[in-house]
Parts: structure tokens; C-alpha cells; sequence
């Protein structure tokens, strides 16, 4: 019978579920450039999603943001716990780890799906696909 999320990260080290994180961004990374290299004319096309605006950057990506993480607290005190619990991969993954080990796995993360998420699977396909992905 196939173990629990919970049961997997409880038989695994810290080292592992590190490992296993830097290993799956790098696939999504890998699958992005994949995609991106038959559906965008040239790399150059590519790139142009990824001008930086700061101030839309601090109004859009700060305001959403402050949303989430105020949504997220306000249903941390009204759902019961079993409807939000991770198994505590989170807690694993981030509980001991130094802040600019941290601010390294945040940077990963959040790059390597931004471009597949926002650089080629909604440019590609729509929002409607990216959101459902």
C-alpha cells in the first residue's frame, strides 16, 4: 500500500528533503527551457517576458502578497488544522536552516516557477492552463 505524505517526510532526513527540493526545481526548470525551446520563435522572445517593472513588481507582487499571507493567516485560525497540515514537510524544510540558506531556497523556488508557470506555460497556453497546472 503507498505510504502517506506524511509517512515518506517522517523516513526521510533533513538532507534528503533538502536534496529532493533542489532536485525537483531543477526539473521544472528543465522542462521549462524544454517547452520554451519548441514554442518560442527564439530565445530572444523568451527573455521579453522578463523585463522588470519595480514598481509594478512592489504594487502587484507585495500587495497579492500581503493578501495571501493575511488570507492564509485568517484560515489558519478558522479551519481546523487537519484540513491545512502539510504532513510538516514545511516545518522540516525550513526549521533549521540558516537566512540566506533560506532566502537561497525561496529565490530558487520562486524562479524556477515563475518561468514555467508565467514564462512559457500561460504565455503558451493561457492563464486558464497555467492556473490549472
Amino acid at each position: 500500500m503507498a505510504k502517506s505524505q506524511q509517512e515518506l517526510i517522517s523516513s526521510m532526513t533533513d538532507a534528503e528533503l533538502v536534496k529532493n527540493l533542489y532536485v525537483t526545481q531543477l526539473l521544472i526548470c528543465f522542462i521549462a527551457l524544454g517547452i520554451g525551446f519548441f514554442t518560442f520563435d527564439s530565445w530572444h522572445s523568451f527573455l521579453q517576458f522578463f523585463e522588470l517593472d519595480w514598481a509594478s513588481i512592489l504594487l502587484y507582487g507585495g500587495g497579492t502578497a500581503l493578501l495571501v499571507v493575511g488570507g492564509d493567516m485568517l484560515l489558519m485560525k478558522c479551519v481546523p488544522e487537519h484540513l491545512y497540515d502539510d504532513g510538516g514537510i514545511n516545518e522540516r524544510l525550513f526549521a533549521n536552516r540558516s537566512i540566506p540558506h533560506l532566502a537561497l531556497i525561496c529565490l530558487i523556488v520562486a524562479c524556477s516557477e515563475e518561468i514555467l508557470f508565467r514564462g512559457v506555460i500561460q504565455v503558451q497556453f493561457g492563464l486558464f492552463w497555467a492556473s490549472i497546472v
